[in-house]
């Protein structure tokens, strides 16, 4: 059968995919788990293609490596070829990759090494530590497609800001993840690459719409991963795969190079922030890096805020968010927050309950600004190539209004935003609440194809909090995750997600939770986070 004009144009961009793989480090496929092996996380350690030394590298934090490269005990270039490795494996098993750079990245490693070597320091904070890169970051020369059949034309005429900042500190940029169509998924599916799937469980969604992020994480294909985040898009990813994530406050990190429909967009912004491997120091790295070479001196309409130095302390309240009032979580997530309180509290951090603030006025208000247009602009791209419109893209672009919103109506959404912000923010004062930990999804990372209720994540999106999502270390476990056979759901979406928990289908699936600050609190949500993480990792 011949192939669609669509289908023709996405095959360009599954070709350079194809050729870009470095084939010298694949797994011969008699040697790979079997399709109903699920768990896959832990294979690199066993497929014969990683040294012992290399397996302990692809487990260090980012942090570690560089002291480790700053000491001269690792060569750059060791650490890059590491993670292509591991990365090369990973692709085999979750296809999470839609590029390898491979070549450049060694070349890029060699350069530092030599450098390293001239001079007896380090080009900078993230000198050799290979960074997995979302596919609509811009990377000059490149495919930008988004998502999206019709843009495989676009090709980036310069780097991203965010690229060239953290190349200047010293990073390398080894492989670009996957992302759905329109990016507007809590899932990985889309008709040029294909659908991710989580290395935890093969039948579960590594999030959206960073899930090649995430899922490069959860595999640790990278140390650290560019993700972006309009509406969990950073933090589902994060939690579904284990991994770590943070969500900063608009306006704080460079956009510029990052292509998106409907950039120009401002009523919610969509913000760009680093995924962790391994820990919550690497978050902070990753912001400080950054942020310390004052990027509002480039991309002006940035907030001119240094990164502050915050040391963790514990001399802070944190509120429980148990449920958010329209949609229970599951039990493995409830479980979460039980054990987490349990934990604080037994290491003197004063914790209380939540209760939730209109968070259906929040729902309200973040479905409406997401497509005021009623995704015309969406649904003109995919028109253009022809391309089939996938069922959790049409989900997401049926929470716009029926009709296009006027400019006076956005500006009225635009008035009730901030009087929500406003009033949100008073309350967390009021109850002396510093931070509020809830879940980051309704449960542990969801069926291919389900994820439909976002608003654990995307509440924080509406009030521009920042977010860091960290493992509690638990997993689901079907003989404790029990179905609460005498809950009764409360609205269509509740039983709508109460039937989808079925737990022998989220096997070893990993539990995270979500810490939310306050509004350009981002240093201290950090600093907070290494602490609750710690104590409820320990």
């Amino acid at each position: 059968m011949a192939l669609k004009s669509w289908e023709i144009e996405a095959n360009k961009s599954k070709e350079v995919l194809a050729k870009s793989t470095p084939k010298q480090w694949l797994v011969p496929e008699d040697k790979l788990p079997s399709a109903e092996t699920l768990n896959v996380a832990d294979f690199a350690r066993q497929s014969g293609i990683l040294s012992g030394k290399e397996v302990s590298i692809t487990e260090m934090t980012a942090t570690a490596l560089v002291a480790k490269m700053e000491k001269g005990e690792l060569t750059a270039e060791e650490v890059v070829v590491a993670f292509l490795k591991r990365a090369t494996i990973g692709q085999q098993l979750l296809n999470f990759a839609t590029e390898f750079m491979a070549d450049e990245a060694i070349a890029r490693a060699k350069e530092l090494d030599a450098y390293y070597e001239k001079t007896g320091k380090l080009v900078g904070p993230l000198h050799g530590i290979p960074i997995s890169v979302k596919e609509h970051v811009g990377l000059k020369g490149r495919i930008c497609h988004t998502g999206y059949v019709a843009w495989i034309k676009n090709i980036a005429t310069e780097d991203a800001l965010l690229v060239q900042l953290l190349e200047k500190a010293g990073a390398v940029f080894h492989v670009r993840t996957n992302e759905p169509q329109s990016l507007m998924h809590l899932d990985c599916n889309n008709n040029i690459t294909g659908m991710t799937v989580n290395p935890y469980n093969r039948k579960l969604s590594p999030g959206g719409s960073s899930g090649g992020e995430g899922a490069s994480m959860g595999f640790k294909c990278a140390p650290l991963g560019i993700g972006t985040d309009i509406g969990g898009s950073i933090r589902g990813p994060a939690a579904f795969n284990g991994a770590y994530g943070f969500r900063p406050t608009a306006l704080r990190m460079p956009y510029d190079g990052i292509n998106l429909a409907g950039d120009g967009q401002e009523s919610i912004r969509c913000v760009v922030g680093p995924l962790a491997a391994a820990g919550v120091d690497d978050l902070e790295l990753f912001q400080r890096a950054v942020i310390d070479q004052e990027p509002w001196e480039i991309e002006t309409s940035l907030a001119p805020l240094p990164w502050k130095r915050v040391a963790p302390g514990k001399e802070f309240t944190v509120g429980i968010l148990w449920d958010d009032g329209i949609v229970h979580p599951h039990p493995p997530i409830t479980r979460g927050l039980q054990y987490a309180k349990k934990k604080l509290e037994a290491a003197g951090i004063k914790v209380v309950d939540w209760e939730p603030f209109k968070h259906d006025l929040g729902w309200d208000i973040v479905s409406t600004l997401y497509f005021p247009d009623v995704a015309e602009t969406q649904r003109a791209i995919l028109a253009e190539s022809g391309e089939p419109v996938l069922p959790l893209t049409e989900w997401a672009f049926n929470y716009a209004k029926p009709k296009p919103l006027t400019v006076t109506e956005n500006w009225e959404y635009n008035v009730k935003r901030e009087k929500y912000r406003a009033a949100y923010h008073a309350l967390m004062k009021a109850r002396g609440v510093d931070y509020i930990l809830s879940p980051t999804f309704v449960g542990v990372a969801p069926e291919l194809g389900t994820s439909q209720y976002w608003n654990y994540t995307a509440i924080w999106n509406i009030l521009d909090q920042p977010c860091v999502v960290f493992p509690t270390g638990l997993v689901q476990d079907p003989t404790i995750d029990k179905v609460e056979e005498a809950y009764v759901p409360r609205n269509k979406q509740d039983e709508r997600e109460f039937k989808k928990y079925v737990p022998e289908r989220f096997v070893g699936a990993p539990i995270a939770l979500q810490l939310t600050g306050k509004h350009f609190r981002d240093e201290e949500t950090i600093a907070a986070a290494k602490v609750v993480a710690e104590i409820v990792q320990s």
